[in-house]
């Protein structure tokens, strides 16, 4: 079926998102953005075990560890906290596309699903989507909550993915972010960010790390 590039946080919508793809027979290549301001090196532990989970339904994978702090103090300073979670979303959507590119993927694969917080409403997955040229795959996009920790109940990550670990998506955003949130008038606030910059320095850095 291909490969995939699956971004993969420390929470529980992202891991069951691999699941359904590796399910369809999909090799999926996980990314994680990580912000050593709200983590520790030794909390990384976590997103390895998640891994090492997934494993079970593709035998071993590989995952990018992407240096997210630098880039998102660049956004804290340049851009309204309302609209920061889109653009944090965004460049985690470029970084993971030009990996995908390094990596011959074919798709992005998300764990959003349509409505559970701010950056997930229509509007604004459709304003983060226009951030990238390739096509994303959003398996979980009709779930409800309820839908998505019985997956992950089943496929063996809830209980990993409920231990404590910082959000990058959710770092110094406003108490109520931007719902309804215009492409354009995103990619004008980007102007003031070197997005190509940020994107190069991020795969650059990135740590690619086999787990068996």
């Amino acid at each position: 079926a291909g490969k995939a590039v699956c971004l993969i946080s420390g929470g529980i919508d992202s891991p069951a998102a691999a699941f359904m793809m590796m399910k369809r027979g999909c090799r999926a290549i996980l990314v994680h953005f990580f912000n050593k301001t709200i983590n520790s090196e030794a909390s990384l532990q976590k997103i390895f075990d998640l891994v090492k989970i997934l494993n079970k339904y593709q035998l071993y994978s590989k995952l990018y560890v992407v240096p997210f702090s630098e880039i998102q103090d660049e956004i804290i300073m340049k851009t309204k906290s309302e609209y920061r979670m889109i653009i944090y979303r965004r460049l985690m959507l470029m970084i993971a596309e030009e990996i995908a590119g390094k990596e011959e993927a074919g798709v992005l694969v998300t764990g959003e699903n349509l409505a559970q917080v701010a950056s997930q409403t229509m509007e604004n997955l459709n304003a983060i989507s226009k951030a990238v040229g390739m096509q994303i795959f959003r398996p979980l996009i009709g779930f409800d909550k309820n839908d998505i920790i019985r997956l992950a109940e089943k496929i063996g990550t809830y209980q990993t993915s409920i231990l404590p670990y910082g959000d990058c998506c959710s770092y110094m955003i406003a108490e109520h972010p931007e719902t309804k949130a215009k492409g354009d008038f995103i990619e004008k606030l980007e102007e003031k960010l070197d997005t190509r910059k940020l994107v190069k320095n991020a795969v650059e850095k990135a740590e690619v790390k086999e787990i068996n």
